[in-house]
């Protein structure tokens, strides 16, 4: 899971990692030569709440999972890949932070079926998923302000 974040204007090197919570090592591992001046792309990580993991000969996303003991599905999203998916050797794969908890969606639910099923408060929610994906054809509903 992963962003496009354009260089803007004042940015620099350290304030890029500051804001993207990525080391200066994580950042050429993603993006190899990279530039910092205004309109420069740079992959990133979509969320701060994920460590990497470098793949090493042998490494398979189920064994993975084992080691950070999460369920294979759920270390298969995080990584925009499928269960039975071949991993590379020194492929970058995002693995969960410590002390860090996942919720994944099922079919049908909403955002109060997620808040009854977690002990977030709506608060806790926006809060840690800024940068929530929406899908084609959700509906939101709200009501116009009279002016």
């Amino acid at each position: 899971m992963y962003q496009v974040y354009e260089v803007r204007v004042g940015d620099t090197l350290e304030s890029i990692l500051d804001r993207t919570n990525l080391s200066e090592k994580e950042l050429r591992e993603l993006n190899g030569f990279y530039q910092i001046t205004p309109g420069f792309q740079l992959v990133i990580p979509k969320m701060k709440y994920y460590d990497t993991y470098i793949v090493q000969k042998g490494d398979t996303l189920y064994n993975i999972a084992q080691k950070y003991g999460i369920p294979v599905d759920l270390l298969a999203k995080m990584n925009g890949k499928e269960e039975e998916d071949y991993l590379y050797i020194e492929e970058v794969i995002n693995v969960p932070k410590e002390n860090t908890e996942y919720y994944v969606t099922k079919k049908g639910e909403s955002l109060s079926d997620v808040l009854s099923n977690t002990d977030w408060t709506l608060e806790d929610f926006f809060e840690q998923n800024k940068t929530l994906l929406l899908e084609p054809d959700q509906i939101f509903i709200y009501q116009k302000r009279n002016l």
